[in-house]
């Protein structure tokens, strides 16, 4: 089992804690960002709850955690620094819409919980990505003891058994990534996907698999 492949999917699955969404808000400005061009082979991930696209030559589908859609990259399978990886959550239902409420409360939320420990922001920003509305965030992080704890509050999250599994609390608290993150809304449901990258030089493979989820996500 590679522990590092687990905890950085952990890591990941701690921004699934923060999914307030807020009422319309008339201050909104958006950054527009191009959609990927698929230009490339494509396989169908299809089940009975959604269907989304991946690249399989770049990405194998992973099913390390329940409730947890992973993609891992093939070219750092390997890596002992960790390896690159694309997942998404559904976060619940919601009939509301992304936009400058729901930046705000998804921050002070953050802050509230973690008191900005072991979470650096770098940019978060409103996007408009082809029709489609997203928060986008990028974000050094770094596992703490608050987190952890509420995790384990969410036993979908993690239980006592896994954390004993991945070494324990001080095992995990070595563990810093960077990451990027789309919320976005698709069918009425609070989509997180989350990409984690351990060099710039992947950053931009990563973000790619990240629009390829959000472009081709269809829930059911």
């Amino acid at each position: 089992m590679n522990i590092r492949k687990i905890v950085t999917i952990i890591l990941a699955l701690s921004m699934c804690l923060f999914v307030v969404v807020g009422c319309q808000s008339e201050d909104d400005n958006y950054t527009i960002v191009d959609e990927i061009t698929i230009d490339f082979p494509v396989t169908d991930l299809d089940n009975d709850i959604f269907k989304v696209q991946y690249a399989t030559d770049t990405w194998t589908y992973s099913n390390l955690i329940p409730g947890v859609t992973t993609f891992m990259e093939n070219a750092t399978l390997e890596n002992e620094a960790g390896s690159n990886n694309v997942n998404f959550v559904l976060a619940g239902k919601t009939n509301e819409e992304i936009n400058q409420n729901f930046v705000d409360e998804v921050i002070k939320e953050m802050q509230e919980a973690y008191e900005l420990e072991g979470i650096s922001w770098n940019v978060t920003e409103l996007q408009k990505l082809g029709e489609e509305t997203v928060f986008y965030v990028e974000q050094e992080v770094a596992i703490t003891d608050a987190m952890i704890d509420a995790m384990l509050e969410s036993s979908d999250m993690m239980t006592e058994e896994m954390l004993e599994l991945l070494g324990g609390r001080e095992e995990l608290k070595k563990v810093k990534t960077s990451q990027m993150v789309y919320y976005m809304v698709i069918n009425n449901n609070l989509t997180v996907i989350t990409g984690t990258h351990f060099d710039e030089n992947s950053k931009s493979v990563v973000l790619d698999a990240m629009k390829l989820i959000a472009q081709t996500l269809e829930i059911k």
